[in-house]
């Protein structure tokens, strides 16, 4: 077993630890005497799963984890209320969250959409849920010379290279580069190249 896949198990390993004693936390959010501790466990534990495993490429599972700790984040801000809903949704998030990372593990892909619904539940927690639009009036198709001559028109595609350098303590803060990633990805066509001269040899 090269580095690499000792580096993987030991995660995998982490995150069952870290897993088993999440229920725990978050069934003790609706007991006011425990529940702040019990609220930073779990945020501790969802932002170890969700950092470390942005490094091994799990986006998927990364993805998710970011929307929970996002729940999380508000909790512990006092921007949101652990009532009974919101404790049962971080609930049945847990699971899905267990689901990934064993799917992550055994590289065997959940369905797509297995997430999404919770997801969705998440997101619409935090204010992230995207907002459905109605789609705009339909207009006359222009003559088909007329739409050449506005491509032709058209302004040429700029490109723009961002250089971004994040503080070595960056995950250790709550923040993590790929939100920023999926932002800048909305804005049109985007390539990220990874620098790794300056990390140290594992």
């Amino acid at each position: 077993m090269d580095e690499l896949e000792q580096l993987k198990e030991s995660y995998f390993e982490d995150c069952r630890e870290l897993l088993g004693d999440l229920e725990g936390n978050l069934n003790a959010l609706a007991d006011d005497a425990g529940a702040g501790g019990a609220l930073d466990a779990a945020f501790r534990a969802i932002h170890s799963i969700k950092g470390n495993g942005g490094i091994f490429g799990f986006r998927r599972l990364v993805a998710f984890a970011h929307a929970f700790e996002t729940v999380l984040a508000r909790l512990r801000a006092g921007r949101l209320q652990a009532d009974p809903p919101v404790v049962a949704l971080l609930l049945r998030a847990g699971d899905v969250l267990t689901d990934l990372l064993r799917a992550a593990e055994t590289q065997q892909e959940l369905p797509e959409g297995y997430e999404s619904a919770t997801l969705a539940a998440l997101e619409a927690e935090t204010g992230q849920a995207t907002a459905k639009t109605e789609p705009p009036p339909s207009r006359p198709a222009a003559p088909k010379r007329a739409r050449s001559a506005d491509r032709a028109k058209a302004a040429p595609k700029r490109h723009y290279r961002i250089a971004f350098s994040p503080p070595a303590d960056l995950l250790s803060r709550g923040n993590e580069p790929q939100p920023l990633v999926r932002e800048l990805r909305k804005l049109g066509a985007l390539t990220v190249t990874a620098d790794l001269a300056a990390l140290p040899a594992i």
